[in-house]
């Protein structure tokens, strides 16, 4: 892995004053890939699509044999990342996975069972400055086995009910946050958007009461539920935004017709939603 790490950190140097903290993504994601073959067969990594503001979308998912092996967020060079632990992004993906690797492209934190694993380092922000240094061999082994540990995590599978409940409401509850945010953004700025539209038809021909917060509840719970019977239905199918309505069975009517509202995702406001 010493060549790899070598290319990694010339990398990052080029044209650093000109940087963002997605500049380097591309490379993080050639080291991630290295790492993730050298730990062994059957791993995928995906890049997300672009963060906005409040998402707090993980960077890149890791999969491997069709479930989650963990989540890699990544930070500018430099940022405070014992802050960013704390934060409420971290906590989140922490209900999501076991297996979460946050790094700020030089230093690497593996944090296993919502608690810091370890962590490592392979250069420091002085290092990409002034004349090119190599990497230090002991760096690139202690790096690399912790990559290699993140990397060789077994993937959490569900084989209870219990478990498929809980997953399903985290992922709900997350919904549910982002389409009352969307919900709310709405209502002030243009009240003749799709999802709003949908809150005013509930509110009118079902529930005259029904607040803003308590119609997102409910359509969480109906999306989460919607593409669940889309999976059940799919004969093994991969099931994406674009197809999942047409396996919802027809006998459940309402949630086949809610669950058109994927359709409409493609939009750029339902960036957090999709």
């Amino acid at each position: 892995m010493k060549d790899v790490f070598e290319k990694y950190l010339l990398s990052l140097r080029e044209d650093r004053d000109d940087k963002t903290e997605l500049s380097d993504r591309g490379a993080l994601e050639i080291l991630l890939n290295k790492a993730a073959e050298a730990a062994g067969p059957g791993i995928r990594i995906i890049h997300e699509a672009k963060k906005v503001p409040g998402s707090g979308a993980p960077d890149f998912k890791v999969m491997k044999a069709a479930m989650i092996l963990g989540y890699v967020e990544d930070k500018t060079i430099s940022e405070n990342l014992d802050q960013v632990l704390k934060s409420e992004q971290i906590a989140r993906y922490k209900a999501l996975s076991n297996n979460i690797l946050l790094t700020d492209y030089l230093e690497f934190i593996w944090i296993k069972d919502a608690k810091v694993n370890r962590r490592e380092r392979i250069a420091f922000p002085d290092d990409l400055e002034g004349k090119s240094k190599k990497p230090r061999e002991d760096r690139v082994k202690a790096v690399s086995d912790l990559l290699r540990g993140f990397f060789s995590t077994t993937p959490e599978g569900i084989g209870r009910a219990q478990q498929l409940a809980l997953a399903l409401a985290t992922r709900s509850h997350f919904l549910r946050d982002f389409l009352d945010r969307e919900l709310r953004r709405q209502e002030m700025e243009h009240r003749e958007a799709r999802l709003y539209g949908l809150y005013q038809i509930f509110r009118d021909q079902v529930f005259h009461e029904l607040a803003l917060g308590e119609f997102a509840d409910a359509f969480a719970q109906m999306l989460a539920y919607g593409l669940f019977l889309a999976k059940l239905n799919s004969n093994g199918e991969v099931i994406t935004l674009a197809n999942a309505r047409q396996f919802v069975p027809g006998s459940f009517r309402l949630i086949r017709e809610l669950v058109q509202f994927l359709d409409d995702l493609s939009a750029q406001e339902y960036v957090e939603i999709r």
